[in-house]
């Protein structure tokens, strides 16, 4: 189980359960371990002295060998394409007997997490990483502070099938570079210099833009009118919208955002609690 002070980013590259994948090899044939304890400088590929990467076991397998990789998770990128076995003696990648190996391409990112936020319940922590493109806690992909909220299905899960994922526009007031929500005026906020996340125009395509100017307490905020591709026919029927900005996190339930574009994360607990427990 993935503690809640362990968090996982980029997107996977490759996650495979390899659990009792059988192939024929002749009677010459090699086992070559790999397990997370090993060590690919002083492992040699036996079960008591074991390689640590699938990467290492494969470079050194030949044709009729048989890499038995033992149970845990392996945080790597394996390219199985610089040697082959033929058909009467395959290179054989399997799990270990009754163990269940787990090929991951998520990086564990272990943050320490304080409330300096000045938002309630809401923890933030210094990100030295470099990019990445998805972030998940406890196995589940995270969402950037937005608003509105992506709400949740009976599982627990971001339903990106709501109606409700996008805010509804006003029936009048839109138009090229200007978007018009009486539900936005109701927050109070100030959203110049926010992210506007626009649903406008067509169905398949979105745009983010920086906000150039709302008041709060006003229903219109202004973007630049720079989108590659708008159909302005299609604005005044087809619009809606998420922002993204610090006061969103005000109604975020579970989720990491990036703060004012610093390398840091803040992230609100359902269940309230710090990050680190």
């Amino acid at each position: 189980m993935i503690q809640r002070n362990v968090f996982l980013t980029r997107m996977f590259r490759l996650m495979l359960c390899l659990a009792g994948l059988t192939f024929a090899y002749t009677a010459n044939a090699a086992n070559r371990y790999v397990a997370t304890t090993g060590n690919d400088m002083t492992g040699n590929g036996t079960i008591g002295n074991p390689y640590k990467t699938i990467t290492k076991g494969f470079s050194v397998a030949v044709a009729g060998d048989t890499i038995q990789v033992r149970g845990g998770t392996y945080r790597e990128t394996v390219a199985l394409t610089s040697k082959s076995g033929s058909a009467g003696n395959p290179i054989t990648l399997t799990s270990y007997t009754n163990e269940t190996a787990i090929l991951s391409g998520l990086d564990v990112q272990t943050l320490t997490w304080t409330t300096n936020s000045g938002i309630p319940n809401v923890w933030v922590a210094t990100y030295a990483g470099g990019a990445f493109e998805q972030m998940f806690v406890d196995g589940k992909p995270m969402l950037e502070a937005r608003w509105p909220n992506v709400p949740l299905d009976t599982n627990g899960n971001w339903n990106f099938f709501s109606s409700n994922v996008w805010a509804a526009v006003d029936a009048n007031g839109n138009g090229y570079g200007t978007v018009s929500d009486a539900h936005l005026a109701a927050t109070g906020w100030n959203i110049t210099g926010w992210r506007a996340v626009l649903s406008v125009s067509h169905q398949y395509y979105t745009w983010t833009r920086v906000i150039t100017n709302h008041t709060a307490g006003s229903a219109i905020f202004y973007y630049p009118q720079d989108l590659s591709g708008v159909s302005l026919t299609d604005l005044e029927g087809r619009a809606g919208f998420a922002i993204q900005g610090p006061k969103a996190l005000d109604i975020i339930r579970a989720t990491m955002a990036g703060i004012a574009e610093l390398p840091r994360f803040a992230f609100q607990q359902i269940q309230g609690g710090a990050p680190n427990e």
